[in-house]
């Protein structure tokens, strides 16, 4: 099983009215096994799950708004953002 290798990138979500609704972004996808997830809301944790829900990896993101990851297999997989109040967001990529 190939490793998941995932970058923190140092942006901050700041001065967004925690009422709005949460929007990610997963790109490109299809990919071919690197992806950047982004996020617009205050979100506490990042999981992503493959097509039979196995969680491949799981992170604490506070005060983050995006995640570079690499080296995922082919394959279908979800990214579950979470906040304090459950899941914020979760959305399908591909890797090819």
């Amino acid at each position: 099983m190939n490793q998941l290798n995932v970058v923190v990138l140092a942006n901050q979500t700041n001065g967004i009215n925690e009422n709005q609704a949460t929007h990610m972004s997963v790109y490109p996808n299809p990919s071919a096994g690197d992806a950047t997830i982004t996020w617009n809301t205050e979100v506490t944790e990042l999981s992503i799950t493959d097509e039979h829900g196995r969680v491949i990896a799981e992170h604490s993101v506070n005060g983050l708004s995006s995640l570079k990851i690499n080296a995922l297999s082919s394959g279908t997989y979800f990214v579950r953002l979470l906040n304090e109040g459950g899941i914020a967001a979760t959305q399908r990529f591909v890797v090819m």
